[in-house]
């Protein structure tokens, strides 16, 4: 099932933008319920980056919501306009209220991209769903995000609220103007800036028949396998014959165990053991439920859990106060130094919960969501980067914005920008890899500096490393990947024209003397292959050769005499 772009009701839908929700004629609920009408948006490429949308209404907003039953998935349109939005998904009869739309690009076993979307259902409604390429392979909420960022828009994790409209629940934008975003490298695509989000834009028109538009590979055969830069998804990405080899599941905190299984990590510092999701926690905090998804959710220094889970304060010590070390104990009464703030006797010059006064929050500061933990110093709010995350722009507003673990552009530390000779960089636990390499190019050695040092289109590496055209009987070529026939050794000669097995048919029998089909057949006479060419042998018993021309064979016979010349 596949749905056809229409003028309406999406006609009014020109600019892109993180979503765009539009009102469509009727406002009033009928007995039946609204409409609801999808379109996604991106910059992947269909049947290379994804072959399938699933689009689902999912009921309230926030992690931990139901499906409303209401999902619908389609198979991807290889030569649908998704770049200027696509109907993936049409629901009707859906009752008036709080939903999350869910958007997910799927490719292979697994998810490419997703993103939510919360809206307010009080009329028809029609969605406009953008996912860039920038959230490829991101998995929401990411190690330091807050609990309900489980929606990608460039790149980063955010509240499903980000939308059109309502742009405070949203990142700093991506781009101001076309020069911001980084430059295409391919003829057939061109980066632009749109509504301040950086997005691919793509003109097959330049490509062959049977090639698409890839803004970092050009124009790609769609009949093979075209090499990307591995997700974890379940399928082979970058053509090598193995799926997810990038990634530790027993390590991976955002594939912890399963790809897209991402370990919570509220007041704590995430990590995966043995595949099973573990958390350290913050000075304060503990995780008592055992439920690695919500981290750390106990305040430890509350006389409800005083220094541990379930450690209530009862008279006469009703109290709990710092004993340092990151230790709490109940107390009578608060000691010189701290503030009795509700029933915690804290220092408010360090404690992240009562920083200055009581109550006062280190973490409502700006950016302390954003891959970092808030810290009090001096009675004084701001935050420290979590471990993989750098602030690299200077601006608090977005905490901690780069992953530095991950990011070509800022690897190990900002500033640290990994480049690929004939490739694509990337980077991986900190250290500049070599994402993937360019058509014609493979890294042979293993080598990062060198980048994709090797041509594949020679004969001692066609098509992949160490794959040498040596065909039988033939001069050899490697033409677009694939060893092939230049030309046939004499006496030889490529008649089944199947490149694969050279030159394999000998050019001196009866079926094929001298060129490939030529066959040796005289008229009641046998018949010789010699050097490429067919004679004659001797004639059928009763038939004679009396014109001593071969073309008609033995022609005299029935045992008649040759004719005598008088």
């Amino acid at each position: 099932m596949s749905y056809q772009r229409s003028a309406a009701p999406l006609a009014a839908l020109a600019a892109l933008s993180l979503t765009v929700l539009v009102v469509l004629g009727i406002t009033s609920c009928s007995e039946s319920g609204f409409e609801v009408v999808v379109e996604l948006r991106t910059d992947l490429v269909p049947d290379i980056e994804f072959d399938r949308v699933r689009t689902e209404l999912v009921t309230g907003v926030g992690l931990g919501s139901d499906s409303s039953g209401r999902l619908s998935e389609v198979a991807a349109t290889p030569t649908g306009d998704y770049f200027t939005g696509f109907r993936v998904a049409e629901f009707s009869g859906v009752a008036p209220g709080s939903y999350l739309i869910r958007v997910q690009v799927i490719a292979g076993a697994g998810i490419a991209a997703e993103r939510f979307v919360a809206v307010d259902l009080t009329a028809n409604t029609a969605a406009q769903v953008v996912v860039t390429r920038s959230c490829r392979g991101v998995t929401c909420p990411e190690e330091g995000d807050a609990a309900g960022a489980i929606s990608c828009v460039g790149g980063l994790c955010v509240l499903p609220e980000c939308t059109t409209g309502r742009e405070e629940a949203c990142p700093p934008r991506e781009c101001a103007r076309p020069g911001d975003c980084p430059a295409s490298t391919t003829a057939c695509s061109e980066a632009t800036c749109i509504d301040g989000l950086c997005i691919a834009t793509l003109d097959d028109a330049v490509c062959s028949a049977e090639e698409r538009c890839h803004p970092e590979l050009g124009c790609v055969d769609t009949t093979v396998c075209v090499p990307l830069s591995e997700i974890c998804n379940g399928a082979d990405d970058d053509c090598d014959d193995s799926a997810d080899e990038d990634f530790d599941l027993s390590s991976d905190i955002d594939h912890c165990g399963a790809c897209g299984n991402a370990c919570g990590t509220a007041n704590g510092a995430a990590r995966c053991d043995g595949g099973t999701c573990r958390v350290n926690c913050n000075p304060g905090f503990a995780d008592c439920n055992g439920i690695s998804g919500d981290g750390c959710e106990v305040d430890i220094s509350a006389a409800t859990d005083c220094g541990g889970c379930g450690a209530a304060c009862t008279a006469p010590t009703p109290l709990c106060e710092s004993t340092g070390d990151d230790s709490f104990a109940c107390a009578a009464d608060c000691a010189a130094g701290t503030t009795l703030c509700g029933s915690s006797c804290v220092d408010t010059s360090d404690t992240a919960t009562h920083c200055g006064s009581c109550g006062n929050r280190c973490d409502n500061v700006a950016g302390t969501s954003n891959g970092a933990t808030p810290v009090c110093t001096a009675s004084s709010c701001s935050f420290a980067c979590n471990v993989d995350r750098a602030d690299c722009n200077a601006v608090s507003a977005d905490g901690c914005e780069v992953r530095v673990n991950e990011d070509a552009n800022n690897c190990g530390a900002c500033g640290t920008r990994c480049s690929v000779t004939n490739g694509t960089a990337g980077c991986g636990d900190r250290t500049c890899v070599i994402a993937s390499c360019n058509a014609g190019w493979a890294d042979c050695d293993g080598n990062y500096d060198n980048g994709c040092e090797t041509s594949t289109r020679t004969l001692s590496n066609c098509g992949s490393c160490g794959t040498s055209c040596s065909l039988p009987n033939s001069t050899s070529t490697c033409a677009s990947g694939t060893c092939r026939v230049a030309s046939c050794n004499a006496g030889w000669g490529n008649c089944g024209l199947v490149s694969g097995d050279g030159c394999s048919t000998p050019l001196n029998t009866l079926t094929n003397c001298g060129s490939c089909g030529t066959a040796c057949s005289f008229n009641h006479a046998m018949s010789t292959c010699g050097g490429g060419t067919c004679s004659m042998g001797t004639c059928e018993t009763g038939w004679l050769d009396c014109n001593d021309m071969a073309f008609d064979g033995c022609e005299t016979g029935r045992f008649m005499p040759c004719p005598v010349e008088m």
